[in-house]
């Protein structure tokens, strides 16, 4: 009868427990030698904007976090306005998600940029970073350039800059000309992508389906168990 119990007791423990922390984009490390520098709108001359960009595969994904390695050059503290968008460049449309950050300056840091996103299947995301007016951040790469780590069907979107030296940061992001794609690259090419990751929290709360066998293993046993007795 202890071993009934015991098995009763564990298996819809093991059954129901979620998926956390699943990857759906990763890219890069650790920031090294080279990094981009963002400027913020106070100084027009040297604005200067990033995006990067990932399109998911079959599968949606919920109560998604978005991060990024920044580093703060303002004196103090740094903000920067991230913006989530399906598309970019020139007649773009509204973001679907912006948010303000503030985060101390001193050495590169993960800023969490967005949670509780929602991502649709089969769609193309933009990330795109626009330091606030009086601030100046760069935005970490790696030196490796390793390739990403995605899910299943996830790809990246090479990243790209606009710069107000050439005039192609009139229009604020992410529909600043700079930004658009040409044959999927853009159209000012940064030639690096930066670090950031895009994680899936809980992905669905569906039990996956080898903690479905083990589930129905732990029943099968039981029925065993009960037969014996």
């Amino acid at each position: 009868m202890k071993k009934i119990l015991t098995l009763f007791a564990i298996t819809p423990l093991v059954a129901f427990s979620l998926r956390a922390g699943d990857i759906v984009i990763s890219q890069g490390v650790t920031p090294g030698d080279i990094s981009q520098t963002l400027f913020g709108s106070s100084d027009l001359t040297q604005v200067v904007y990033a995006d990067v960009g990932f399109t998911t595969g079959a599968t949606g994904y919920s109560n998604v976090d978005i991060t990024a390695d920044l580093q703060g050059y303002t004196s103090g503290s740094a903000s920067v306005t991230a913006y989530l968008s399906t598309s970019v460049g020139t007649g773009a449309g509204p973001a679907l998600a912006s948010n303000d950050v503030t985060f101390s300056s001193g050495n590169f840091s993960n800023i969490l940029l967005f949670s509780g996103l929602t991502l649709d299947p089969g769609t193309s995301y933009f990330l795109t970073l626009a330091p606030d007016a009086g601030s100046t951040i760069a935005w970490g790469i790696d030196d490796s350039q390793p390739a990403p780590v995605t899910d299943l069907g996830v790809s990246i979107i090479p990243a790209g800059f606009c710069s107000g030296d050439g005039g192609d940061c009139a229009s604020p992001p992410p529909s600043s000309p700079g930004f658009t794609l040409n044959n999927g690259v853009p159209a000012d090419a940064l030639g690096a992508n930066p670090i950031f990751s895009v994680t899936a929290n809980n992905v669905s709360g569906v039990p996956e389906p080898a903690t479905y066998l083990l589930f129905a293993t732990g029943l099968g046993a039981l029925a065993f168990f009960r037969g014996r007795a």
